[in-house]
């Protein structure tokens, strides 16, 4: 089982041209979703095949009822989910621009209630995934440090994903948990921010070691269109208990991204690339087979196709053209 800790939300969409302000202006769509990581991962591993649960905090309100309801239709865990009863569930106003590029809004509600200590892990956990640490200040620093060593003493992998962080010092939220993180998966941006690099500036190549000199056992960048790029360090190869084939040291390997059949929603696509990520090394494959897994699900997410099981996935990689082959 892969679980997800982490912030959870509701995510309501609005499909609309950007409007100036103190004017009123039309959506054309409006749609609501769950969000966070628990939920974007969970909901694309549950599509994969992968057994998941997700760990993190709503408010006893409609909003977290219906996460909580959302979640569990989705195939997802709830049994880590808690209900706080004077609390209001996390929400995010999205705008999506016609090209698929969104303004998010985010209202963190109980998830600064969500505490890394109070994480208790289970023998069945291979993957404990957890994302979006600057929206969780009591899962940042010396706490999710903690966590990711009691999680590694038990054989169990630690995957963190980060998110845009408005700290002084962005690479405070995570530093102390690098040495104890096994696969790290930021954007171009996001690792741009932990380096202290100006935006638009970094090259992934260059960031992937910084992240590595730090401790990071294999950093993952996704670039958008420019597809991912993976890099492990030259340490000892680790051995998991819980079976999952992490990729070995020295390996530095470029991906392109998959086209899509038109842009619906970029919103989560880094999240669901993860899941398809993840869900390979669970499955032992090659980590550039894994990588393009993940790719193509996040293509099919962004063009608003669902995403098959695992199996399908690999087997639709030969028929599907990249962006640089197109």
């Amino acid at each position: 089982m892969i679980v997800c800790c982490g912030a959870i939300v509701q995510d309501c969409f609005l499909h609309a041209e950007p409007a100036d302000k103190g004017t009123l202006s039309e959506v054309e769509r409006l749609r609501y979703s769950t969000g966070g990581a628990p939920s974007n991962v969970g909901r694309a591993l549950g599509k994969l095949g992968i057994g998941v649960e997700a760990v993190g905090c709503v408010g006893a309100d409609p909003a977290g009822r219906w996460i909580v309801d959302a979640l569990r239709t989705a195939g997802v865990g709830t049994g880590g989910v808690q209900v706080v009863e004077d609390g209001t569930s996390g929400i995010s106003m999205i705008l999506v621009a016609p090209d698929g590029e969104r303004t998010v809004y985010c209202y963190p509600g109980v998830n600064d209630r969500f505490d890394a200590d109070d994480v208790e892990p289970s023998s069945d956990w291979r993957i404990c995934h957890v994302g979006y640490p600057s929206l969780m200040p009591r899962c940042r620093g010396v706490r999710l440090a903690r966590l990711f060593e009691r999680l590694r003493s038990q054989g169990i992998v630690t995957s963190l994903d980060t998110t845009w962080s408005m700290a002084e010092v962005p690479l405070d939220d995570v530093e102390a948990a690098l040495p104890h993180t096994d696969i790290l998966t930021p954007n171009l941006g996001e690792a741009e921010q932990l380096a202290g690099t100006a935006p638009g500036s970094g090259r992934a190549e260059a960031l992937a070691q910084f992240l590595l000199d730090r401790g990071v056992g294999t950093v993952v960048i996704t670039r958008g269109p420019e597809g991912v790029y993976l890099a492990t360090g030259t340490g000892r190869e680790r051995s998991t208990p819980s079976g999952v084939a992490l990729p070995p040291p020295g390996l530095s390997i470029h991906v392109p991204a998959y086209e899509t059949r038109g842009i619906l929603n970029t919103t989560g696509a880094g999240d669901t690339f993860g899941a398809g990520f993840l869900a390979g090394l669970t499955r032992g494959i090659d980590p550039e087979v894994a990588l393009n897994v993940g790719a193509l699900a996040a293509a099919l997410h962004i063009e608003g196709s669902s995403v098959p099981p695992f199996d399908e996935v690999v087997g639709m990689l030969s028929g599907r053209r990249t962006i640089a082959e197109g």
